[in-house]
């Protein structure tokens, strides 16, 4: 991934593109505009953009030639499997890394994904949600579910009524996580009101039970995190996770070593 620096020299100014310009897409712009270590060039979208763009707004068919001319460091992706799917392969081929926070992608998307970014020279962050606080359920929803044989799990999502994936994308990488763990985990959603995001891992035993908890405020949390994952992705390549931005299991091996 090219790297460009301020006009102070002081800090490296990671360049980024935005794969859709919805509301999440806005906001990272707005977070990226108050920050010094980010610039967002263009967005790349087909649709129409209400109220009018404050950055260049470039279709999807102009978006080799955009890049050719701008050398987006980074593609933060917050649209939809399609449009991942139209971008990512050219992205990729170009050297452009991305964070993609796109969820509802089917097993051969995935693999297309992955099989892309392992043949580029940048990385590719899959990351159904992007903020560490649910990774670290993730991790906590696994540990317990080693130490908890006797109990049975549920996973739950609440979400606002419009969002679509029901349920969420991370609800089900939860359950996954702790299937490929030998745990089975059944999941669930409610789609009400504005709810921006909570995610429940429910152990429930024969004698007590035990509740991990995400909740997301707001949404600004989505565009520092992306923000902050795009960063991270200076000097890396092939498929990645969150797992491997956060590098807890450093933790765990101290932890577990005490050092």
């Amino acid at each position: 991934m090219r790297e460009h620096t301020t006009q102070t020299g002081d800090t490296q100014l990671t360049t980024i593109a935005l794969l859709g310009f919805g509301r999440v897409g806005r906001k990272v712009w707005e977070t990226a505009a108050a920050r010094s270590d980010t610039a967002v060039l263009f967005a790349i979208d087909s649709q129409p953009i209400s109220p009018p763009s404050p950055i260049p707004i470039v279709p999807p068919d102009r978006f080799v030639q955009t890049c050719q001319s701008t050398r987006p460091d980074v593609i933060i992706d917050f649209s939809h499997p399609a449009a991942t799917m139209q971008i990512a392969p050219a992205a990729l081929s170009l050297g452009i890394s991305m964070v993609v926070c796109t969820t509802g992608f089917s097993d051969d998307q995935r693999q297309t994904l992955r099989s892309c970014a392992q043949a580029s020279n940048a990385a590719f962050l899959l990351a159904p949600n992007i903020t560490p606080g649910i990774n670290v359920l993730m991790l906590l929803a696994k540990i317990a579910g080693e130490l908890l044989p006797e109990h049975d799990i549920h996973i739950t999502d609440y979400h606002f009524r419009e969002k679509a994936d029901c349920p969420s994308g991370t609800a089900k990488k939860i359950a996954d996580a702790l299937r490929q763990s030998g745990r089975d985990a059944s999941v669930s959603g409610v789609r009400a009101g504005s709810i921006v995001g909570i995610h429940e891992a429910l152990f429930a035993g024969p004698r007590d039970q035990i509740t991990i908890s995400h909740q997301s405020y707001t949404k600004d949390i989505f565009a520092h995190s992306a923000l902050d994952a795009a960063v991270a992705l200076s000097g890396r390549r092939g498929f990645l996770e969150m797992t491997d931005i956060l590098d807890y299991h450093r933790i765990l091996e101290r932890d577990v070593d005490g050092e």
